[in-house]
């Protein structure tokens, strides 16, 4: 399991199942979230290696991570883009749209 600064948000495959059957999940404002959550995550990674005076720490991150990375390797992330379809992706915007497309292709280019 992975370690973030910040926990991400919950995904349905993350509940148990008694607790799933009756779930009802709004993909797009998940989209939404995880999408906060990933710009939130690099944002607390530079500030920390800031913090402790990691230069090329810093200099790693600007370098080689982004959110859209961020997101792209998390582990909700396929789990999200598995619910998607042509209604729920139509009601995300246009930014949400490019964010999510970008983050699936850098997923398909990592793995």
């Amino acid at each position: 399991m992975r370690r973030y600064y910040i926990n991400p948000p919950v995904m349905p495959n993350q509940l148990p199942a008694f607790i799933a059957r009756s779930y009802v999940m709004d993909v797009p404002s998940k989209v939404a979230e995880l999408i906060k959550w990933s710009k939130a995550e690099y944002t607390k990674a530079v500030v920390e290696a800031t913090r402790h005076k990691a230069l090329r720490f810093v200099t790693f991150l600007h370098k080689e991570y982004s959110a859209i990375r961020i997101l792209a390797e998390s582990e909700g992330f396929m789990d999200l883009i598995n619910l998607l379809n042509e209604e729920n992706y139509n009601q995300l915007s246009g930014r949400e749209r490019v964010f999510i497309r970008r983050a699936y292709e850098m997923h398909k280019a990592l793995s």
